[in-house]
């Protein structure tokens, strides 16, 4: 038996890239937008396999310093986190930074307050539905538009609840700058 979402919550990730092309665009010193679609796992971190798919959308602020290489960032984040056959959802925001180590290789680190859907997952009690989502990833340009990255992502809730295992993990992201 299949069962399906509500229309709303199935199409949250295009609400969201919607909202993303009708901002203004950002000041020419603070860069374009990226919007892209990462998957993410613990590896060998936990052993319970955890997995995440989520839909990323990086808007340049401003840029912080004169060249414009460290640039403030606001993103977005919508998706799904997965282990053992149970999954939940994920939504988070906040700050970022943008450090460009050349014309095609960037660091980005994400730093996000996030709600979970559920908290206990896989058995595991993740502590409560807020956490802490960083990302810290490699982003290479990958042609004019297209965009590739490679890095850690950790989520945890600071300790804020009476349990704080957190997680771990490796990501892998593709996406589109306009």
């Amino acid at each position: 038996m299949t069962t399906r979402q509500p229309l709303v919550r199935a199409s949250l990730p295009f609400i969201l890239a919607l909202a993303a092309a009708l901002l203004p665009a950002p000041a020419p010193a603070a860069g374009r937008r990226e919007l892209a679609l990462d998957a993410g796992a613990d590896g060998s971190f936990h052993r319970q396999d955890f997995r995440s798919h989520t839909l990323a959308l990086h808007l340049p602020v401003r840029a912080l310093d004169r060249a414009g290489r460290l640039r403030l960032l606001l993103g977005a984040t919508l998706g799904r986190l997965a282990g053992d056959g149970e999954a939940t959802t994920l939504a988070a925001a906040g700050p970022g930074l943008d450090y460009a180590l050349g014309r095609r290789l960037r660091l980005r680190y994400d730093l996000q307050g996030a709600l979970l859907g559920k908290h206990v997952l896989a058995g595991r009690d993740l502590g409560g539905p807020f956490q802490f989502f960083h990302r810290l990833s490699l982003v290479a340009a990958a042609g004019r538009r297209a965009v590739a990255a490679a890095g850690l992502w950790h989520m945890s809730n600071a300790g804020l609840y009476e349990a704080n295992p957190g997680l771990s993990g490796f990501l892998v992201e593709l996406g589109v700058r306009y």
